[in-house]
Protein backbone atom coordinates (compact mmCIF):
# COMPACT_ATOMS: atom_id res chain seq x y z
CA UNK A 1 0.00 0.00 0.00
CA UNK A 2 1.31 3.57 -1.56
CA UNK A 3 2.19 6.60 0.86
CA UNK A 4 -0.84 8.10 -0.58
CA UNK A 5 -3.58 5.57 -0.28
CA UNK A 6 -2.49 5.26 3.22
CA UNK A 7 -3.14 8.87 3.79
CA UNK A 8 -6.21 8.42 2.42
CA UNK A 9 -7.28 5.52 4.47
CA UNK A 10 -6.73 7.33 7.31
CA UNK A 11 -8.56 10.64 6.42
CA UNK A 12 -11.66 8.38 5.67
CA UNK A 13 -11.82 6.71 8.77
CA UNK A 14 -11.44 9.83 10.86
CA UNK A 15 -14.09 11.50 8.55
CA UNK A 16 -16.12 8.89 9.33
CA UNK A 17 -15.12 7.86 12.61
CA UNK A 18 -15.48 11.36 14.07
CA UNK A 19 -18.92 11.85 13.78
CA UNK A 20 -19.72 8.66 14.93
CA UNK A 21 -17.35 9.12 18.35
CA UNK A 22 -19.18 12.37 18.69
CA UNK A 23 -22.68 11.29 18.16
CA UNK A 24 -22.61 8.67 20.12
CA UNK A 25 -20.79 8.89 23.07
CA UNK A 26 -20.47 12.91 23.56
CA UNK A 27 -23.89 14.37 22.10
CA UNK A 28 -26.21 11.79 23.67
CA UNK A 29 -28.36 13.32 26.15
CA UNK A 30 -26.76 12.91 29.93
CA UNK A 31 -29.60 11.97 32.95
CA UNK A 32 -29.40 14.20 36.05
CA UNK A 33 -30.62 11.77 38.44
CA UNK A 34 -30.35 8.04 36.99
CA UNK A 35 -32.63 6.36 39.25
CA UNK A 36 -35.69 8.87 38.88
CA UNK A 37 -38.75 7.83 37.92
CA UNK A 38 -39.61 8.21 34.51
CA UNK A 39 -42.50 11.42 34.39
CA UNK A 40 -46.20 10.73 34.67
CA UNK A 41 -48.58 12.03 31.65
CA UNK A 42 -48.78 15.44 33.28
CA UNK A 43 -45.41 15.94 33.29
CA UNK A 44 -44.99 15.24 37.48
CA UNK A 45 -42.01 12.37 38.35
CA UNK A 46 -43.79 10.38 40.90
CA UNK A 47 -41.66 8.91 44.03
CA UNK A 48 -39.04 11.16 46.02
CA UNK A 49 -39.15 14.77 44.47
CA UNK A 50 -35.77 14.88 45.90
CA UNK A 51 -34.36 11.95 44.96
CA UNK A 52 -30.82 12.35 43.12
CA UNK A 53 -30.62 15.81 45.05
CA UNK A 54 -27.34 16.93 46.50
CA UNK A 55 -27.86 17.62 50.23
CA UNK A 56 -31.61 17.38 50.25
CA UNK A 57 -31.95 18.46 54.24
CA UNK A 58 -31.35 22.13 52.99
CA UNK A 59 -34.59 21.88 50.95
CA UNK A 60 -38.41 21.98 52.16
CA UNK A 61 -40.85 20.85 49.14
CA UNK A 62 -43.46 22.68 49.15
CA UNK A 63 -45.60 21.41 46.39
CA UNK A 64 -44.39 17.99 45.11
CA UNK A 65 -45.24 19.01 41.15
CA UNK A 66 -45.08 22.53 40.47
CA UNK A 67 -44.53 23.85 36.99
CA UNK A 68 -43.04 27.59 35.90
CA UNK A 69 -41.76 29.29 33.12
CA UNK A 70 -39.08 31.62 32.70
CA UNK A 71 -35.58 32.00 31.05
CA UNK A 72 -32.62 30.38 31.56
CA UNK A 73 -29.99 33.16 31.77
CA UNK A 74 -27.13 30.75 32.73
CA UNK A 75 -25.82 27.10 32.65
CA UNK A 76 -22.43 25.79 34.57
CA UNK A 77 -21.47 22.27 34.47
CA UNK A 78 -19.46 21.79 37.52
CA UNK A 79 -16.17 19.30 37.04
CA UNK A 80 -18.35 16.63 39.79
CA UNK A 81 -20.75 16.74 36.93
CA UNK A 82 -23.61 18.55 38.55
CA UNK A 83 -25.26 21.22 36.60
CA UNK A 84 -26.12 24.48 38.36
CA UNK A 85 -29.04 26.52 36.17
CA UNK A 86 -29.82 29.57 37.16
CA UNK A 87 -33.57 30.54 35.94
CA UNK A 88 -35.09 33.87 35.87
CA UNK A 89 -39.13 33.12 36.44
CA UNK A 90 -41.77 34.83 34.43
CA UNK A 91 -43.15 37.76 36.51
CA UNK A 92 -46.38 36.03 37.06
CA UNK A 93 -44.33 32.97 39.26
CA UNK A 94 -41.96 35.57 41.40
CA UNK A 95 -44.37 35.10 44.32
CA UNK A 96 -42.80 31.41 44.65
CA UNK A 97 -39.57 33.19 45.19
CA UNK A 98 -38.18 33.68 49.14
CA UNK A 99 -35.52 35.80 49.94
CA UNK A 100 -32.43 33.07 49.25
CA UNK A 101 -33.54 33.18 45.97
CA UNK A 102 -31.80 36.01 44.71
CA UNK A 103 -29.26 34.92 44.91
CA UNK A 104 -27.28 34.59 41.43
CA UNK A 105 -23.84 32.64 41.40
CA UNK A 106 -22.00 33.32 38.98
CA UNK A 107 -24.10 36.06 37.01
Amino acid sequence: MNGALKTALIAAIVVIGAPIVYFVFLSAPKTMAPNAPAPTTDGCRTGDPLAGVYHPARLNVLKPCQMITGVVEKVNKEDDGDYHINVKLDASFSNLLVAGNDHRAGI
